[in-house]
């Protein structure tokens, strides 16, 4: 029973490890009314790098600007 348990954590010190690879995410904010009570809600997109980004954020910025409040923020993280 003991060698069942013994194989995998022995495979898991002969896996190579990967380094972590960096990602980029551009993470919007999304608000309808300016007032108290309004509603709010976020999502965060994985994108190719952070120029793509500020790219896909700014053009966000410029959809809706009437009837959404819209803010951006890119981020770096891990995948």
């Amino acid at each position: 029973m003991r060698k069942i348990f013994l194989l995998p954590f022995i495979f898991s010190l002969t896996v190579p490890i990967q380094a972590n690879e960096a990602a980029f995410y551009l993470v919007l904010g999304f608000s309808r009314n300016k007032v108290q009570g309004a509603t709010h809600s976020s999502v965060a997109i994985p994108v190719a790098s952070m120029d793509q980004c500020e790219a896909q954020g700014a053009l966000a910025m410029t959809k809706n600007t009437n009837e959404v409040n819209l803010r951006y923020w890119c981020i770096e993280g891990i995948k």
